[in-house]
């Protein structure tokens, strides 16, 4: 299965945008998701979300099979740090689909922030965990 990169459409960007929302909760166990208003963790996902694209750095590429069909996505860009307050790129989300995962959107990360001047990359991780 081939797998191209290209920069986003403004008509890729509802896909993106929905796609973020429903995965970010994904890390959060389910015990203290019935704790969560809804509406308003929504709400605060899309502003971080719509924050991000407004970040002049910031970049997202569309991950697509042979047919063109999505199947994932990556939102790089940078950040400063908290203590040293350097400069480095930063990966704010990747998504693929599981039948296409490999390292082809972490490979483009990489090569983004080369080319913007970062000699070093984060990212931020999360994880489902189950509580037991």
């Amino acid at each position: 299965m081939n797998i191209h990169l290209r920069e986003a459409k403004a008509t890729d960007m509802p896909l993106v945008k929905r796609i973020f929302v429903e995965t970010s909760s994904d890390c959060i166990p389910e015990i203290q998701k019935k704790l969560l208003d809804r509406e308003k963790w929504n709400r605060n996902v899309i502003e971080y979300y719509e924050s991000l694209l407004k970040q002049e750095d910031h970049m997202v590429f569309i991950a697509e099979n042979e047919h063109h069909k999505y199947v994932g996505h990556l939102i790089v860009g940078q950040t400063k740090g908290t203590i040293t307050e350097l400069s480095s790129g930063h990966v704010y989300d990747i998504f693929i689909e599981e039948e296409f995962r490999g390292k082809l959107l972490l490979e483009k990360a990489e090569d983004y922030c080369r080319k913007k001047g970062h000699s070093r990359i984060a990212l931020s991780v999360l994880a489902k965990m189950s509580l037991q």
